[in-house]
């Protein structure tokens, strides 16, 4: 006699029972209806709603990564990019090319300069003439002290605003000549010319600020150095009158005549200032420095200004 299967009731023929396509039939039709039943009730338990949010997160993962992938590859461009004008660079170092531009006017006149295409500002620096020393004779037995020329007004590396394609007008100026001394008085060296660009004058060193001082007229222009008195070299208290970033003040030389003498030094410029000195041997005084003094001879002439423009 046959039997039933406990879950679907599904029949099962004895061995000794022939085989009847009925009874197999009717358990297909038991299978087909019990996985018809489980179809149902596992999409009973999924609403669209809840499709459409699995669609909606799908579409946001999607999206992120997309979103990664387009930054990984701005990344690799801007790396490539980089790299690229990294390239360029170094070319432009090994032909030159980034080489700073400088412009140097160094000898007393006038001249122009073009401001090229571009360049918007500029660093200048800038020397007034230095001023020529005192000399006198060994008659002079009026003070110890012999002065020195000032150095030139000057503009320290300063920027400045340009126009492109404008053409200025650059002056340098001229060192003041020494003058030979007579009697029993002081001759006073020439004064520097002045130097300017730009709208910005630098005035040349006075042949004694101690009597007359000047001020700059403009502010990015200090004021010309001092000559220096200084009875035992350069350990003076106020050094920085006779100083400047690029020189140092000229040297003292003792002289006897009617009296004892101290040739002062001049005032340091673009470069040092020149020495006092007591014979008729030319001595160095840099650009834009005071000669210093002098005894029975003219001094030097105090150095020329320089305009130096780099862009």
């Amino acid at each position: 006699m046959s039997t039933n299967t406990p879950n679907y009731n599904l029949e099962k023929p004895n061995q000794d029972e022939f085989y009847d396509v009925n009874v197999q039939n009717g358990n297909m039709d038991k299978i087909d209806n019990a996985l018809k039943t489980l179809a149902g009730e596992v999409a009973s338990g999924v609403t669209q709603e809840d499709l459409t949010a699995i669609d909606t997160k799908l579409d946001g993962i999607n999206q992120g990564v997309g979103e990664i992938k387009g930054k990984s590859d701005q990344i690799k461009q801007g790396v490539d990019n980089l790299n690229t004008k990294q390239d360029s660079l170094l070319l432009k170092i090994q032909n030159g090319a980034l080489k700073q531009n400088i412009a140097i006017f160094d000898k007393p006149g006038t001249y122009t300069w073009k401001c090229p295409d571009g360049v918007t500002a500029i660093i200048l620096t800038m020397f007034g003439g230095g001023a020529a020393g005192q000399s006198v004779t060994n008659q002079y037995d009026y003070v110890r002290n012999v002065y020195g020329g000032d150095g030139g007004f000057y503009v320290n590396r300063k920027a400045v605003q340009v126009v492109p394609g404008t053409t200025y007008q650059i002056v340098v100026g001229k060192g003041g000549a020494g003058v030979t001394p007579s009697g029993k008085t002081v001759a006073p060296g020439q004064a520097g010319g002045s130097s300017s660009a730009f709208g910005i004058i630098c005035l040349g060193g006075a042949t004694s600020s101690w009597s007359s001082p000047k001020e700059p007229s403009h502010p990015l222009v200090t004021k010309g150095t001092e000559p220096a008195i200084i009875d035992i070299g350069y350990n003076a208290t106020d050094f920085a009158l006779y100083t400047t970033p690029f020189g140092r003040p000229g040297k003292n030389t003792s002289a006897t005549g009617a009296t004892t003498l101290n040739l002062g030094g001049g005032g340091a410029g673009y470069g040092d200032g020149g020495n006092g000195k007591i014979s008729s041997t030319t001595t160095v005084v840099g650009i834009g420095a005071g000669s210093g003094a002098s005894f029975n001879v003219a001094a030097d002439s105090g150095g020329n200004g320089i305009v130096i423009i780099e862009y």
